[in-house]
């Protein structure tokens, strides 16, 4: 059994109306987001992760892409690959926009390059494009 694009491009796995929120958040709520949405909706929004499955961020991801596309917002998500040093600075990005303190690396002795080569982005599309008119 084959599937066609057709089909593709109406699941709705993990997509959950924002409506469906509104018992748990309240309407204003629900409102606001709506209206937030509404000016940010000519926006192309990509979110950036070092893989599509497994780890919380990837189950954040899943139904926020969705859900941002439902109301709108032109949005995908892409996977960037690196090196383990590459990551090891990306992670203490990461903790410094946390709050955590984070030595600066010396700037005495001999500059090393931890990036023989630049990190990858796999460019594949989360969902359908739009094309440019």
């Amino acid at each position: 059994m084959t599937v066609g694009i057709a089909a593709l491009d109406k699941a709705t796995l993990g997509l959950h109306p924002l409506e469906q929120y509104e018992p748990l958040i309240g309407q204003a709520a629900a409102s606001r987001i709506f209206k937030k949405a509404d000016r940010v909706c000519d926006a192309h929004v990509i979110h950036v992760n070092s893989t599509f499955y497994g780890g919380g961020v990837s189950e954040i991801l899943t139904p926020l892409t969705l859900m941002m596309n439902a109301l709108g917002i032109e949005t995908g998500w892409r996977q960037i690959q690196g090196t383990p040093a590459f990551f090891s600075c990306t992670k203490k990005i990461h903790n410094a926009l946390q709050g955590e303190r984070v030595a600066a690396r010396s700037t005495t002795g001999p500059r090393r390059n931890s990036w023989p080569k630049p990190p990858r982005c796999c460019f594949q599309s989360t969902g359908p494009s739009r094309s440019a008119s």
